[in-house]
């Protein structure tokens, strides 16, 4: 069964555009990943909000992903632009 990941980002003061900057470039590698049926980039500056949405042909590619991202450090990086923690959700696809 596919995989659905929903992951909302609150961007520090003043780096909203830098992590919209960093995620889209992100976002863009993992439509490449194994698995990966697409990947999206959603911006609500109003909000300041970002969210990303992944589909996964089925759990066990999404699970290689998150070791893969984790082991290059991006989690990190990612986290040098946020006001407060990632919440992260995962869902099957019906």
């Amino acid at each position: 069964m596919q995989e659905v990941v929903i992951v909302k980002s609150t961007p520090l003061a003043g780096k909203f555009a830098a992590l919209a900057e960093l995620i889209g470039s992100l976002v863009a590698e993992t439509r490449t990943f194994p698995g990966c049926v697409n990947a999206y980039l959603l911006l609500s500056a109003e909000r300041n909000e970002q969210v990303v949405v992944h589909i996964w042909e089925n759990p066990d590619a999404l699970e290689a992903y998150l070791i893969w991202r984790a082991d290059r450090g991006d989690f990190l990086r990612i986290n040098e632009f946020l006001e407060v923690e990632q919440d992260f959700a995962t869902y099957q696809l019906a």
